[in-house]
């Protein structure tokens, strides 16, 4: 056979599935070499193949981290605190005509013996406002009669900011000697921290004491105001 009745061969027909697959391999090509070539990408191959996206992962919201026990350990605390303070009253009625009488009369104003407090309290509450609990006084007389006198009260605190904390609390003296009383007790003061955990303390109180009755006489009522100052340790206690 001659060579001329051979045929020769052809070259690949290359139809319309051929380019479609040569540009989509063309463009993943180019989007995978260049990040920004989805954008800049011609329209016939990004319509063949987009360009990959990275997925997004939005951060939580804050208030989706806030659990129950994470906003209580943020918004509130708990505080021990106790005091020492040295202070004295002003008797607004001395039908007993005690010591330190300051007029003629039975209804004159006298002074208290000095006497030496001490307390010990808690309160729960916002660490930077409110704050409720309880509080022991144990009040001792310096001079004088010997008198010893334990208060259990009510306290609540309000704390202006780091060092400046107002104060009041409501209570029921119970007059241990020399002859047992009872009384109720109402108070305001200022707390004034100097360094973490330790401070001063001013409190003036208003004492209704009610005196022994008699058959001739009915019960007595003696209203005292007093003024004590002192030092104080205030621990904090977070959740």
């Amino acid at each position: 056979m001659s060579s001329g009745n051979v045929p020769e061969a052809s070259a690949p027909v290359r139809g319309p599935r051929h380019h479609a697959f040569y540009s989509a391999l063309v463009g993943t090509l180019y989007c995978w070499a260049s990040p920004g070539a989805a954008v800049a990408a011609p329209e016939s191959l990004s319509g063949l193949m987009p360009a990959p996206s990275s997925p997004s992962i939005s951060a939580p919201a804050e208030s989706e981290l806030m659990s129950p026990l994470t906003e209580l350990a943020v918004g509130s605390s708990a505080h021990l605190i106790g005091s020492m303070a040295v202070g004295r009253g002003l008797r607004l009625n001395n039908p007993y005509r005690l010591q330190t009488q300051l007029g003629d009369t039975a209804e004159s104003l006298s002074l208290t013996a000095y006497y030496f407090d001490i307390a010990l309290g808690a309160t729960l509450g916002a660490h930077d406002s409110w704050q409720q609990g309880a509080v022991v006084h144990v009040s001792l007389a310096i001079d004088g009669m010997p008198q010893q006198v334990v208060t259990p009260s009510y306290l609540a605190l309000y704390r202006l900011d780091r060092r400046w904390t107002l104060l009041s609390r409501v209570g029921m003296p119970l007059v241990i000697s020399p002859d047992s009383a009872i009384a109720w007790e109402a108070g305001l003061g200022v707390m004034r921290m100097l360094r973490a955990g330790f401070g001063l303390i001013a409190e003036l109180s208003y004492s209704v004491f009610y005196g022994a009755a008699t058959e001739q006489t009915n019960p007595t009522v003696i209203p005292i105001v007093a003024l004590q100052l002192g030092v104080l340790w205030d621990h904090e206690v977070l959740p």
